[in-house]
């Protein structure tokens, strides 16, 4: 996750420092933090079930919870290195200026899983299961990344498109293996052989491919673990009918984001069994703003993402998949959103 242009990353400092009081606790968390921000309780839960999803896909059981601590900027110092002045993450123990930030939860698990790899792989593994709401899409080149990466948006973007392209070419294993088989201060001189023999092919020949990827935003090229996760939405009548409450006293809820308008959010996915044309309605009687976004899940090769305010109809190609929804409102204005898809005749 980045903070204010700033990325975080893994601390290379130990975590010494008392936690701040436990604010809320899950099965798989611990949430800490010096002053209760208003959080609405869906911030919590989601990161808890993130870090079951993750913990589960990448085969390790994390022997006790994941401490979360939301620390003022002033102090991030007393727990990462200067370098990291948004957050970090060491051990079982997640940093952050933010109330949520799957970037570092996803750094916990996977390293407690052996994914120990060259350092810009590390972060670019945290970025395809980041939150995806940065809306940076400066693409560095690889090659250039890798001799020297740096704490900078392209290099961030451009590793987690990378490592993403990895995926999709070569599959999750391939990753796994080469992650657990290198080390994070490795120089690629020193990783190349290791990366042929996981992945199938040079290193180099991968950079090459890599260049007909699709650019798209980090949201779409994520793997969005959570969202794609929940519970179907049933189609009724060839027709879907989706409400949300959008108010953070729903536990479902979270939020609220750190954006112009505060913004409360909630999920719900979808499954669309034949492509066509449909029309994507969304309804809202509440004062404020309010929409829905609407995700594939998939990457760059197949992007589909695209929003519709209330009030509003839109004329959309969407091919056979599955989907999320994400309901969005202002924290100032709560409340329900309806959203339809019907296949146009």
């Amino acid at each position: 996750m980045r903070v204010d242009g700033v990325v975080l990353s893994v601390a290379v400092t130990a975590c010494s420092v008392a936690h701040p009081p436990v604010v809320w606790s899950g099965d798989n968390m611990e949430f800490t933090a010096e002053l209760d921000d208003g959080a609405c309780e869906g911030t919590y839960r989601l990161q808890d079930d993130f870090i079951a999803l993750l913990s589960e896909l990448v085969g390790v059981a994390l022997d006790e919870r994941v401490v979360y601590v939301q620390v003022d900027a002033d102090r991030v110092g007393e727990y990462c290195s200067e370098q990291s002045p948004g957050g970090c993450a060491s051990g079982r123990t997640a940093v952050s200026t933010r109330a949520f930030s799957r970037h570092e939860l996803a750094h916990v698990v996977t390293i407690a899983a052996g994914w120990r790899g060259p350092s810009p792989f590390v972060e670019g593994v945290a970025e395809m299961f980041n939150d995806g709401v940065d809306p940076d899409e400066s693409r560095a080149a690889v090659d250039e990344v890798l001799a020297d990466f740096r704490i900078t948006d392209a290099h961030y973007y451009t590793m987690g498109l990378f490592v993403r392209f990895l995926v999709e070419r070569h599959g999750l294993d391939a990753l796994a293996g080469f992650m657990r088989a290198t080390d994070s201060r490795a120089a690629r001189a020193a990783y190349e052989a290791t990366f042929s023999a996981h992945f199938g092919e040079p290193l180099a020949d991968a950079i090459a491919a890599f260049e007909a990827y699709p650019t798209c935003p980090e949201w779409s090229n994520r793997i969005a673990l959570y969202e794609c996760s929940r519970p179907l939405q049933p189609w009724r009548g060839g027709v879907l009918d989706v409400s949300a409450e959008v108010d953070c006293r729903d536990p479902a809820v979270f939020g609220p984001l750190d954006n112009e308008r505060g913004s409360l959010g909630a999920f719900a996915a979808f499954e669309v069994a034949a492509a066509g044309t449909y029309a994507v309605e969304v309804r809202s009687e509440v004062p404020g703003f309010a929409g829905v976004r609407v995700t594939r899940c998939g990457s760059c090769w197949d992007e589909v993402d695209f929003g519709v305010a209330a009030g509003e109809l839109e004329s959309v190609a969407l091919p056979a998949g599955r989907y999320y929804a994400t309901f969005v409102a202002s924290a100032q204005a709560p409340g329900r959103i309806d959203l339809r898809v019907a296949p146009e005749p």
